[in-house]
Formats: C-alpha cells, structure tokens, sequence
C-alpha cells in the first residue's frame, strides 16, 4: 500500500509540482491527493493559473531598470 500526503504536505509541494521540480514518486503522490481532495485542487489551479500568467494585469507599466546605483541615496541613517 502506498503512503498518502496530508492537505499540509501537498501544499509545501505545490509550487515545485506547478513547477514540474518533483520526483516522480512525488508527483504520482501529489496526482492521487488533487483527484480526492477539492480543496487543494482549487490551490493548485489558482497557482497554476498564476503561474501561466494568465492573473498578470496587461496594462502594468514595466520600468527599465537602472544601470546605475546611488548607494548614498539608499542608506538608512540610524
């Protein structure tokens, strides 16, 4: 008989199994707890969803990064 996860374990892994980073073993473990549990299913699409970019707000302004770094600017005076 093969060991299950709990909803806890599941959802410490999910991003690696959105991610396609586990083992096989783990993968097939994670498989068998989304088809039974509903609830970390719904995590799980929510993330993948996420992680497809399919939540990425298209209008968001990307700034170019700065080459050059003012470190006096950034420093926290005590």
């Amino acid at each position: 008989m093969s060991k299950s996860l709990s909803c806890a374990q599941v959802n410490a892994l999910l991003c690696f199994y959105v991610e396609d980073k586990l083992t096989v073993n783990l993968k097939d473990m994670v498989t068998r707890h989304l088809a039974v549990c509903k609830k970390c299913k719904d995590k799980y699409d929510e993330m993948l969803e996420i992680y497809k970019g399919n939540n990425i707000d298209k209008d968001i302004e990307v700034l170019p990064i700065k080459k050059e770094i003012n470190y006096k600017d950034n420093l926290l005076f005590l």
